[in-house]
């Protein structure tokens, strides 16, 4: 279930369907349902696939709020690291006459501007992120701007592959990436995001009585 940024606005969504097999040019053909109002969607979405009825109803887990304050702090050291650098270049080059100092804002604004614009769309892919688990399927919620719900059934999953580390084993998280069986475009790859370590022990015992 796919929302545009436009979507996000509007409250409009579409679904696409991912089957095994069919032609690899044929990406249109799998969009079964087009942008509608989410809950006219939702209402033909149970009456095509009422497998998936309960899909609106589902109250997904985030990512702990460490681990927004950990990306954040990863992300500003980085940029100011690199942005830093290239200002400290430009005064250099330029020298520090009243002149060059108010050239050398422009770029100073810029760089500020693009941390904004960047620490927001790091703020709202961890507002996006989401996680969701039953007897049936496993649901990733993600996006930035836009919005995508993919629910996969356990028996489309091949592969699941763990990434830990350092400072993800100090926060107590870990992620995945899904491995999931895909169309003749071959494996579709979905990350999960960051969540505790229980939560993935308890989604391979759903996939243990699976398969």
């Amino acid at each position: 279930i796919n929302s545009s940024f436009l979507g996000v606005i509007t409250k409009r969504a579409r679904v696409d369907v991912v089957n095994i097999g069919g032609d690899a040019g044929d990406n249109i053909g799998h969009r079964i349902l087009l942008y509608n109002k989410v809950p006219e969607l939702m209402r033909k979405l149970k009456l095509l696939m009422p497998e998936f009825r309960t899909i609106d109803k589902i109250a997904y887990e985030r990512q702990p709020l460490r681990v927004l304050i950990r990306d954040i702090i990863e992300f500003s050291f980085f940029f100011w690291l690199i942005g830093g650098g290239c200002l400290l270049f430009i005064y250099h080059v330029n020298g520090v006459g009243k002149k060059e100092v108010i050239d050398v804002m422009i770029p100073v604004l810029v760089e500020v501007i693009t941390y904004l614009i960047a620490l927001l769309g790091c703020i709202m892919s961890y507002r996006r992120k989401g996680l969701y688990y039953d007897d049936l399927y496993l649901v990733v919620v993600s996006g930035v701007f836009t919005r995508s719900i993919q629910v996969i059934p356990y028996e489309r999953i091949q592969q699941i592959q763990y990434f830990e580390g350092p400072i993800r084993n100090l926060l107590g998280v870990k992620s995945a990436n899904i491995n999931i069986q895909g169309s003749a475009l071959g494996l579709e790859i979905i990350s999960t995001g960051c969540f505790p370590k229980e939560r993935f022990l308890e989604l391979e015992e759903y996939l243990k009585k699976t398969y």
